[in-house]
């Protein structure tokens, strides 16, 4: 790997991917909102509750950079019909919680979805209670 003297740690081999991923990322979005005609949020995740987590926006896109452990973003509330996309490309798993009395897929109501570094999820609002996602 460039930019390495020596032997890297682990550590360091780590974040530089981490930094190529999210360049890739970055860029891949960047093109298809303009192809869209949207921009992506690019949000920081927070909180370790629904009541506490990151509002995401009504963005098409939305993009968690940075995501400490145990952290999370909620959902909008939408119009039934519309999707949405929430990428996790920080360092930790994403929690991701529904608006208060809804539910993601039949995870019960109010209980947050694992989001897996690098992976996107892909969700429509079907109705006041209901997301669904894969």
């Amino acid at each position: 790997m460039s930019g390495f003297l020596g032997n890297p740690s682990t550590t360091q081999i780590v974040d530089q991917l981490q930094q190529l991923v999210r360049a890739a990322f970055l860029t891949q979005q960047t093109i298809k909102a303009g192809v869209a005609g949207s921009t992506p949020a690019y949000l920081t995740a927070a909180g370790s509750t629904q009541a506490t987590a990151t509002q995401i926006s009504s963005a098409p896109v939305s993009a968690f950079l940075t995501v400490p452990a145990g952290s999370g973003g909620v959902l909008p509330v939408l119009s039934t019909g519309l999707r949405i996309e929430v990428w996790n490309v920080g360092a930790n798993a994403l929690l991701l919680y529904p608006q208060t009395g809804a539910q993601i897929n039949a995870l019960g109501t109010n209980a947050p979805y694992s989001l897996a570094v690098g992976a996107k999820l892909a969700l429509i609002w079907t109705s006041a209670t209901q997301w669904f996602g894969a």
